[in-house]
């Protein structure tokens, strides 16, 4: 049971950019830095323009964004140096897209979706493109669909099979930043189901019930950080499991011990940076579950790289546009 002194705080953030509300000689110097994590941004044309909300989901990250003149590149040289491997769907509601996979440009339609495959390189570009995005790790593609992962990249689904997709990523990036965290853990289970819809396939039974599980699961353990003796015992109770069946459910993720203890240090990294919490790292420490302080804090450093006093200071002082910059790097590495 918490100390009454703790006030659980949301764990949702949002990272957002819009290029207008900067100077003119800045805007596209601030657009490439926002994405130098993931790919090298090119400006396209003397009307570049861009503005993105993103929101982290449960090993997805889902993004709308609005760009012009501009376009984003992947090259065999960078794909080797930082071992990205997650896919990105992304579907152009309105305007022009232009996606590469190795063939050459392609043109989407409104509607249509293309998939790649960030461990191999990829070129698009935009012209008064809206367009949605999710990032989403590899073993939640695997788990969607029976088709190849390597036949996967820069894979097209068109409007006419991928409307439902269509429509569902449309409510979703309306509908996901209003909702309670406990209600976006599954949807990027939803969205990786209807992916695999979309896709085809004989998609095995098995597969998709052992991703539903994974997903109940995951919403459970969010519910019970908290409490210190929560473990494996608690969820092979409460589904009725083997160690083996919970083990290989996990295995992706490198064992479900390790799940949890990471879920618990995500859980205190964003309450570092909320910018609304000034509780203690102690009491942080007990919300997310751990036995000490002390503990937590050597875990932090070994998953980050930083204590969590140095990481809250960092983050107190940085502006809107480096939070934004640090949490898209933090949820794309979230995605290994």
């Amino acid at each position: 049971m918490l100390p009454a002194a703790i006030t659980v705080v949301s764990r949702q953030a949002v990272a957002q950019f819009d290029s207008s509300a900067l100077a003119a000689e800045r805007r596209f110097e601030q657009y490439h830095a926002l994405y130098s994590a993931g790919a090298d941004a090119i400006e396209l044309g003397p009307q570049f323009e861009a503005r993105m909300s993103g929101i982290s989901l449960d090993r997805a990250v889902l993004y709308d964004r609005h760009l012009n003149d501009v376009g984003h590149a992947r090259t065999p040289a960078r794909c080797a140096r930082d071992g990205m491997e997650h896919f990105t769907l992304t579907t152009l509601v309105a305007g022009e897209f232009h996606v590469d996979s190795a063939a050459g440009f392609v043109r989407l339609r409104p509607g249509e979706s293309v998939l790649l495959d960030t461990s191999r390189p990829m070129r698009n570009r935009a012209f008064h493109a809206h367009i949605i995005t999710m990032a989403i790790a590899r073993d939640r593609v695997f788990r969607a669909t029976d088709i190849g992962v390597a036949s996967l990249h820069g894979r097209r689904i068109d409007p006419h099979g991928g409307g439902l997709l269509f429509d569902h990523l449309r409510s979703l990036v309306h509908r996901a930043p209003s909702l309670a965290d406990t209600r976006l853990i599954p949807l990027a289970g939803v969205t990786s189901a209807i992916l695999g819809l979309s896709l085809g396939g004989d998609k095995d039974v098995r597969r998709t019930m052992a991703g539903i599980r994974l997903d109940e699961i995951a919403s459970f353990v969010d519910g019970n950080l908290a409490d210190p003796k929560f473990g494996v015992g608690s969820v092979l109770t409460r589904f009725a499991l083997s160690r083996a069946t919970l083990y290989r459910l996990f295995q992706a993720q490198g064992g479900f011990a390790s799940y949890v203890r990471r879920q618990r240090l995500r859980q205190i990294r964003q309450r570092l940076s909320s910018g609304e919490n000034e509780l203690s790292l102690a009491d942080l420490a007990v919300a997310a579950g751990f036995k000490s302080e002390s503990q937590a804090s050597d875990a932090f450093l070994a998953a980050f790289g930083v204590r969590p006093g140095v990481y809250r200071r960092r983050a107190r002082e940085e502006s809107e546009f480096d939070r934004a910059r640090r949490r898209l790097a933090e949820w794309t590495a979230d995605l290994a």
